[in-house]
C-alpha cells in the first residue's frame, strides 16, 4: 500500500467526531468492483442506509468492527458536491463570500468533496457537464481519513469545526460560485457596453 497508513483508532475518532457534529455516518468497507479494483461501500450495502447518529454507538461500532472507512450519509441535513481538479482555483472564492465550507479530497484523491446543506437536490447543468456530482438522498460520501488500498488517505483541505454542527452553506450558493456566475463589482468608472 502506498502513502501513509491510518490507524483504525483515527478512523474511529473521525466517525465519532462526525456524529458529534450532527452528521449521520455508516461504516465503509472495501470490496472489489467488477473490474477488480478496490471500492468502498457501506458495510450494510443496502439502499436504505441506517445512519449512526449517536457518538457512543459510533465509538462501539468502529471499535468492534474496525472498518477502514467513514461514510457520510447524504440527504439528511448534509449533502456533498464532488468536483474535479479545475474547481480548485475557485475554492478560495467560497471563503471570500463568507461561506465556511468543509472541503476534503475524495477517492481517488484528485477530486474535491465540498459539504453543503441538504436542499437543492438539483445540480446545475453546466456543472454536471463539467463532471461535478451532487451526492444527496440515498447516497454517501467518504470522509477523511478513509483510505483505499494504494491511495493516500483522504484529508481535510478546509476542516469543519471540531465540536459542534457547523452551519453549512446552501448548495445552490456554492454551485453558483463554483460555476463562476457570481457578478463581480465593476471597477470604478467602468461602463456597461451596449
Amino acid at each position: 500500500m502506498t502513502g501513509e497508513s491510518v490507524a483504525w483508532t483515527q478512523v474511529r475518532d473521525a466517525a465519532v467526531c462526525a456524529v458529534r457534529r450532527g452528521w449521520p455516518v455508516v461504516p465503509g468497507v472495501y470490496r472489489t468492483d467488477v473490474l477488480g479494483f478496490p471500492d468502498l461501500v457501506s458495510l450494510e450495502d443496502t439502499e436504505d442506509l441506517i445512519p449512526i447518529t449517536d457518538p457512543q454507538q459510533a465509538q462501539q461500532i468502529w471499535t468492534r468492527l474496525r472498518p477502514p472507512g467513514v461514510l457520510l450519509v447524504c440527504g439528511q441535513g448534509i449533502d456533498a458536491l464532488e468536483a474535479p481538479p479545475w474547481v480548485g482555483h475557485r475554492l478560495p472564492a467560497l471563503a471570500e463570500q463568507g461561506l465556511q465550507v468543509p472541503i476534503a479530497t475524495t477517492l481517488p484523491p484528485y477530486r474535491w468533496l465540498i459539504l453543503v446543506a441538504t436542499g437543492s437536490r438539483r445540480l446545475r447543468p453546466d456543472l454536471a457537464a463539467a463532471a461535478v456530482l451532487l451526492h444527496s438522498t440515498g447516497e454517501w460520501a467518504a470522509l477523511p481519513p478513509t483510505t483505499l488500498p494504494g491511495n493516500p488517505p483522504l484529508r481535510w483541505i478546509q476542516s469543519p469545526p471540531a465540536d459542534h454542527t457547523p452551519h453549512l452553506p446552501n448548495a445552490d450558493d456554492v454551485q453558483c460560485i463554483l460555476a463562476g456566475t457570481r457578478r463581480t463589482k465593476r471597477p470604478r468608472g467602468a461602463r456597461r457596453s451596449l
